[in-house]
């Protein structure tokens, strides 16, 4: 793994990649823990910093080139329809003439996704920045190809459920912050104070008493 990739079928984890560019072959991690699973760590080999030999990156290559044509092909294909569109023709004959998709989804939420499509914050912005009916996105690129959107209708949020636990909710975190507040100042009169011990004081005056 490069410094700048995440571990194939775990996914992101800073202390496994830290563990991984600052241990030794052989060595083996703590239990680490992710969003994605429990696991362990060993290094098997390394491999020195630098440019790597063209047969051990051809594919990624080969990979990276289609990908990129591959976007260029739908941006340039969602900018097409979008000045069909611009032009008077419906979204839905437009995605026809270029034998692309077509959809209405559901309502959507911040923390939601479209159906159809893989999660993409990306998407979830543009969807958000459109504030009136009819209003209408450019082409957006995203990790599966473009798009276009439309918004045909957008709804107030809800707040009742919010505003019957409102003051729990600033009361908890009223009470959170004090008791940061507090650790902090505690932490802060332990680490100046002077510490003495006069334990041995009270043994020579036990002493004392039991000789007079």
């Amino acid at each position: 793994v490069d410094s700048n990739e995440t571990i194939q079928y775990i996914g992101p984890s800073p202390e496994a990649q830290k563990f991984a560019f600052s241990s030794d072959v052989g060595a083996v991690s703590d239990v680490f823990e992710n969003n994605s699973a429990l696991f362990v760590c060993k290094i098997v080999d390394i491999k020195p910093a630098g440019i790597a030999p063209m047969a051990d990156v051809d594919d990624r290559v080969r990979a990276d080139f289609v990908k990129d044509a591959v976007s260029k092909m739908c941006a340039d294909t969602a900018s097409s329809i979008l000045d069909l569109i611009k032009s008077g023709t419906s979204m839905k004959a437009a995605a026809a003439k270029y034998e692309a998709t077509y959809d209405v989804s559901k309502l959507l939420s911040r923390d939601g996704r479209f159906e159809k499509l893989a999660s993409d914050p990306t998407l979830i912005g543009a969807a958000f920045s459109l504030q009136k009916p009819d209003e209408m996105t450019g082409v957006v690129n995203f990790r599966q190809g473009a798009i276009i959107m439309k918004l045909l209708e957008r709804t107030q949020p809800d707040l009742s459920a919010f505003n019957k636990v409102r003051d729990s909710i600033r009361t908890a975190i009223l009470t959170q912050k004090q008791q940061e507040l507090y650790g902090r100042w505690f932490r802060n009169l332990r680490d100046k104070a002077t510490i003495v011990s006069n334990i041995h004081r009270r043994e020579e005056a036990e002493a004392e008493t039991e000789a007079g």
